[in-house]
């Protein structure tokens, strides 16, 4: 054992340093401090067995959720990037003045009214047509009418020329049309060959517009008979 006072070497059972006298001094070995610090660190170093997986599960959970953590994080970025860059190809595709609603076409109503017109609209074209011939071949029928109508009043008088100078329309609906024309027959008689008359010649027809019924001559008069000559 040693001193505490001077630190000299004394026997284990002497109550008195042999160097300084000290006495009531307790000894002590000089490597005491130094196996208490080697057990106590030994105690902290040295983890029962019982402990340690308990540790190693520990820190083998926490080393998977910051990698599940981390893969799902990365993972919500690229999902995020890659619908950011479909809403913006979606936006340079379709124009901004005309936002596209639907895929499916409407019907397009006016297209519809065009198809359904048409028979409609060539029906009424070959009907006045045939009006118009109609009319031509009925006007060639009535003006041959009047010069008949004016020669009698002649002897073996001879129509130079005939000039059509009213035409009155006295009715008319979608079947038929009456109307009333007025002639004038310039006559040069053969006496002489001097006498020139104008006989005015009225004419009351009725015209079939459907053809489905034939034209009529109603009526046929000497209105004037003057001599001009």
């Amino acid at each position: 054992m040693y001193c505490l006072n001077c630190g000299i070497e004394n026997n284990e059972s002497a109550d008195f340093c042999q160097n300084c006298g000290a006495s009531g001094i307790a000894f002590k070995s000089p490597f005491a401090d130094y196996d208490e610090i080697t057990q106590v660190s030994r105690s902290f170093s040295r983890p029962t067995k019982s402990n340690n997986p308990n540790i190693i599960l520990i820190i083998a959970g926490i080393i998977v959720a910051v990698a599940v953590g981390a893969v799902g994080y990365f993972y919500a970025k690229s999902e995020i990037k890659q619908s950011e860059a479909v809403v913006q190809k979606s936006n340079t595709a379709v124009p901004t003045s005309t936002p596209k609603t639907s895929s499916i076409e409407k019907p397009d109503n006016n297209k519809q009214e065009n198809t359904s017109k048409q028979p409609i609209e060539n029906e009424n074209k070959e009907l006045q047509k045939q009006e118009e011939l109609g009319w031509k071949e009925f006007d060639v029928i009535i003006e041959s009418e009047a010069k008949r109508t004016a020669q009698p009043s002649h002897l073996l008088s001879n129509i130079e020329e005939t000039t059509q100078t009213s035409n009155n329309i006295d009715s008319k609906t979608d079947n038929e049309v009456i109307f009333t024309r007025v002639f004038n027959c310039r006559i040069r008689g053969k006496i002489r060959g001097k006498n020139v008359s104008d006989v005015g010649i009225e004419i009351r027809a009725k015209f079939s517009r459907k053809g489905d019924f034939p034209n009529q001559i109603l009526s046929r008069r000497i209105i004037y008979d003057r001599k001009v000559l």
